[in-house]
């Protein structure tokens, strides 16, 4: 590498640039020891984690704050239609208010809307009953056979030297 080659981990201005200039060499290659050149390869590699680990610290921030953003329209989404909904809601008491008296029908819609509640709750309760606990039951067991089956390797294993060794 000649002085004017340059490795980088990325484009932006605050990546940690490796220069010939900046690398610790002081003798040329073919002089150093094997020492020297463990060394160095040590000092490298733990300057170029750094570098990785700062580029994907400035990364990962750049995506939660996109990640933020998203939230945040998610919100503004969900307050308007809950808002639109209310306005359906009302529409709806007006609309049967012109069959039956005003107080029914908001009666009529707000009974519809509890039992409506009821059913979306019986119904979540029933998908976090059988979420929980939140164990990986399945890979749990898994790993139990996992262990049992190496056991059974590792015994055998220890039986058949067990009979070479004895006569």
């Amino acid at each position: 590498m000649n002085s004017q080659d340059t490795l980088t981990s990325g484009t932006d201005a605050d990546t940690p640039e490796f220069t010939a200039e900046t690398l610790p060499v002081k003798t040329p290659l073919d002089q150093r020891s094997i020492a020297q050149l463990v060394s160095d390869l040590a000092e490298q590699t733990a300057r170029l984690v750094r570098a990785e680990a700062q580029l994907a610290a400035r990364e990962m921030g750049a995506k939660a704050k996109q990640a933020a953003l998203g939230g945040g329209a998610f919100g503004v989404a969900a307050v308007l239609a809950g808002y639109g909904g209310l306005a359906l809601l009302a529409c709806a008491v007006l609309a049967l208010a012109t069959v039956v008296a005003p107080w029914l029908a908001a009666l009529i819609v707000g009974g519809a809307l509890g039992l409506l509640a009821v059913v979306a709750a019986v119904v979540g309760k029933a998908k976090l009953s059988a979420a929980l606990p939140p164990v990986p039951s399945d890979t749990i067991a898994r790993v139990q056979e996992d262990i049992v089956a190496v056991k059974d390797v590792q015994s055998h294993d220890t039986a058949h030297l067990q009979r070479k060794e004895t006569p």
